[in-house]
Formats: structure tokens, sequence, C-alpha cells
């Protein structure tokens, strides 16, 4: 079962509001579109550099902005 808290329903929302798909995002990664779904569900671990460069991509500087549920973690 997922830890709802660890899913990025914030990322999900800012991809939806830029029109970006899985597979575009996992394209500008280099990673596999399958592997986006996984983290983005919280089924497996974003990395920090992931989570910079999906900020970067988003036209974002904050990382907290896209990954609150990681981000703020305690």
């Amino acid at each position: 079962m997922t830890d709802q808290s660890k899913c990025c329903k914030k990322l999900k929302l800012l991809l939806f509001e830029r029109n970006m798909t899985y597979e575009a995002l996992a394209m500008k990664l280099g990673i596999s579109e399958n592997n986006i779904h996984f983290k983005i569900n919280g089924k497996r671990r974003w990395w920090i550099d992931e989570c910079i460069a999906v900020t970067k991509i988003l036209g974002l500087e904050d990382v907290g902005e896209v990954f609150p549920e990681i981000y703020n973690e305690k």
C-alpha cells in the first residue's frame, strides 16, 4: 500500500497546469515513464538531483514548492 503522504500531489498539479505529460517529464529527466509513475505515486524514492532537475524543468526555484510532501518531512 502506498504511503499517501509520499504521493506528489503538488507535482501532479504543476504538471497539469503546464500541460506536461509524465512521458515528457521522463524524457527531460532521462528516465522511463514507468519510473516517473512509481516516483510520483510514492512507490520509489526521489533523489535530490532529480528533485532539483524537476524544479528547474518546471521553471521554479524552490524545491519545497514542487515536493512539499518530501521537503517538509520531519
